[in-house]
């Protein structure tokens, strides 16, 4: 079976984010890097990994707004933290589509 245009595009993002974070935090860019070449061979792990990075993700930022509810945020932060959490949402998201989830069975 072929990947959707929708799994490349997130296979090719994975693999950047992979690539530009590799030197500030190497296990989640390796991760990160095995799930997006896996987006492109439909490993059915792939799918169940990508949405557990993404959960973990949604904590991770939970816990830093957390830290930061008695400071000072600056604007930059606020943005930072929403983008994030809508990528993480769209992860989510797009890999639990039940055309997605076909393709990611063998």
């Amino acid at each position: 079976m072929r990947s959707s245009p929708g799994i490349i595009v997130f296979g090719v993002i994975f693999i950047l984010i992979g690539a530009f974070f590799l030197p500030v935090m190497p296990l989640f860019s390796i991760l990160y890097i095995i799930i997006g070449v896996g987006c492109f061979f439909l490993e059915p792990l792939i799918r169940y990994l990508a949405i557990a990075v993404s959960v973990l993700g949604i904590i991770i930022n939970t816990v830093k707004l957390a830290g930061l509810l008695n400071k000072d945020i600056p604007r930059q932060m606020i943005i930072a933290l929403a983008l994030t959490y809508l990528a993480h949402f769209m992860v989510i998201y797009f890999f639990t589509r039940p055309r997605i989830k076909e393709q990611f069975r063998h």
